[in-house]
């Protein structure tokens, strides 16, 4: 079994989740998925789906911080509206929109959008997924590279 990314004490206060497990029939592997049904508070910020990173979906733009030593956070994705404009509503394949480090957004053929952030030093990656302009259906779904390396 995966860890869960996030404590409840880091959720909006009224925040429900449910956890549930997606097998892969080609690579034989299980990712544990989890659901929330309100990770948003009134600054309009994904909550719990990495410490190290914010992430905010809010004036036609999606702008991810890295939390850096004292808790300040630095830019370092901010995929305006213009960029998100120019993507078609559902591309034909996940595309990447803007990248830095080891953090990553892409739009999705479902026509969401995901950040990925990792892997760390455990090959944990945590991942969000999640519909924009308004912010709903966010869903985290975390894994390991190691255990699709075993795989």
């Amino acid at each position: 079994m995966l860890p869960l990314f996030f404590y409840s004490d880091m959720l909006p206060p009224g925040t429900t989740f449910t956890s549930f497990f997606i097998y892969d029939f080609d690579t034989h592997v299980s990712t544990e998925a989890i659901n929330l049904s309100c990770v948003t508070g009134n600054d309009e910020r994904i909550s719990g789906f990495d410490p190290s990173v914010a992430v905010y979906v809010r004036d036609n733009k999606i702008q991810v911080y890295q939390i850096v030593e004292g808790g300040q956070g630095q830019l370092i994705i901010d995929a305006n509206a213009v960029d998100l404009a120019a993507l078609p509503d559902k591309p034909e394949e996940n595309t990447l929109i803007e990248s830095s480090g080891n953090v990553a957004l892409y739009k999705l053929t479902t026509g969401e959008y995901q950040i990925n952030s990792g892997p760390d030093v455990s090959g944990n990656v945590n991942v969000v997924i999640f519909s924009a302009f308004p912010l709903s259906d966010v869903y985290f779904r975390p894994f390991n590279v190691y255990d699709i390396l075993d795989g």
